[in-house]
């Protein structure tokens, strides 16, 4: 009998699609770069995205651009090195003194498509059990402990055992659906911060928009202006990805990047103002002239989702004092970068940008979930307050705390110990451990 509003399932068996010592869930930045680290440290390893390649806003989200990479990062040095050998990633050392920011020092545009191809191969190649077109959509638990994820698929429902399961999701999905407590948005009002679909665009007269790339030095708001082009991002970017290529940020949309009905209302909406503007622009001739969508992203971009309580908080007062921890396991250098929280506000950025802060620590305690012993969180859902947030999230923070979050995980299946049981130096030596085994894959 169907209640209103509701219908009753029947109990049924899940069958266990495969056993292993890490699961790893969204195979985004954090995600391959946890998936790639515990495999690197010993760890049977699987990784399960639901979309239908590896990379997330990277590839799917169609970004292009790597903002605050870290120069020690071992999967980034190896990304870094694929790419370049591949003919498929572009470096902004050379625009790093006009740009003028420390986190740009070591950031770099790629080519979605080679990127895609290279995760692949690493993932291959250190033997992560990679399943795509695969959600979490439930969590089994026993205590205090996750004892199983469970996914939908084309497969039907499966189950996937592990020591250790790393929430790298981006929205913090598993740990929400293992009970663990989250904050969400702004404290008092829970305003989020706005989503962005990405397309990409080519030129036949390449030379006439390069002057309005990032970095370069003419004003590409004035020139839209002059086109008499009004977008919802008042900031708009444009980045040369190789040749006639280009990125383009253009947009602002506003609803939860946890409700389908709105990420679904969004993304129609970005899709047509990127589609009316480009028109719009190429009929002005001039530099637009042969100016034409090649793609829009399959996936919009989310800046903000989920924030999970972990075993320390990383907070704005950090940010200020440039905190330096004990357990540090990354050097964050993007500044608060707040996008207008309110549509009508008239504004691409808030107030709170003004904030100065000042290069600091992610500390590994902001990993471990606080309410699941054998969680970890990788990526922008780890533990911190709004404010921090907004600076941590960029993707070269990801990678760190991806490759943290996954030694982490794979040292504490190996001795058979919780996560936060294994000591700092015990960490370290993996990390090492890892990395090296990372850049020495044979070819």
């Amino acid at each position: 009998m169907m209640k209103t509003n509701q219908v009753s399932e029947a109990a049924r068996e899940t069958p266990v699609a495969r056993e292993a010592d890490v699961v790893v869930c969204g195979g985004g930045p954090a995600g391959v770069s946890a998936a790639l680290m515990a495999a690197a440290a010993g760890a049977r390893t699987v990784l399960l995205e639901s979309g239908g390649c590896l990379g997330g806003v990277w590839t799917s989200g169609l970004l292009g651009y790597i903002l605050d990479a870290k120069p020690d990062s071992p999967v980034t040095r190896r990304l870094v090195d694929e790419l370049d050998r591949l003919g498929g990633e572009k470096r902004l050392s050379e625009l790093s003194s006009k740009v003028g920011y420390a986190w740009a020092k070591n950031s770099f545009i790629y080519d979605a498509e080679a990127m895609k191809w290279v995760l692949e191969r690493e993932c291959l190649r250190l033997g992560v059990t990679v399943q795509l077109h695969t959600r979490v959509c439930a969590v089994v638990r026993d205590g205090g402990r996750i004892q199983a994820v469970v996914t939908e698929s084309k497969s039907g429902r499966q189950a996937w055992t592990a020591g250790a399961v790393i929430d790298a999701t981006g929205d913090g999905d598993v740990a929400a659906q293992a009970g663990c407590g989250f904050d969400l948005g702004r404290p008092g009002n829970g305003e989020t911060q706005p989503l962005t679909l990405m397309c990409l665009v080519t030129t036949a007269f390449p030379e006439r928009l390069r002057p309005y790339t990032f970095g370069s030095g003419s004003s590409l708001h004035r020139a839209l202006a002059e086109a008499g082009v009004k977008l919802s991002y008042g900031a708009a970017v444009m980045f040369r990805v190789r040749d006639d290529l280009y990125a383009f940020m253009m947009n602002h949309r506003y609803g939860s990047g946890l409700d389908a009905a709105e990420l679904t209302r969004a993304t129609f909406e970005a899709r047509n103002e990127i589609n009316e503007a480009i028109r719009t622009l190429r009929a002005q001739g001039g530099i637009w002239e042969g100016l034409h969508v090649v793609a829009t992203a399959p996936q919009i971009g989310v800046r903000e989702g989920r924030r999970v309580h972990g075993r320390a908080q990383v907070t704005v007062d950090d940010l200020v004092k440039g905190a330096v921890q004990p357990d540090g396991i990354c050097r964050v250098t993007f500044p608060i970068d707040v996008h207008s929280t309110r549509k009508d506000s008239g504004e691409a950025f808030d107030s709170d940008n003004k904030i100065k802060s000042q290069p600091y620590d992610i500390p590994l305690r902001a990993l471990l979930a606080a309410d699941v012993d054998n969680l970890l969180l990788a990526g922008r859902c780890i533990s911190g307050d709004f404010l921090a947030h907004s600076s941590y999230r960029v993707t070269g923070n990801a990678v760190a705390t991806g490759e943290a979050a996954g030694t982490l995980a794979a040292l504490a299946v190996r001795e058979k110990r919780d996560p936060a049981q294994v000591s700092w130096a015990e960490f370290q030596a993996g990390e090492i451990a890892a990395g090296e085994r990372i850049a020495g894959v044979i070819r």
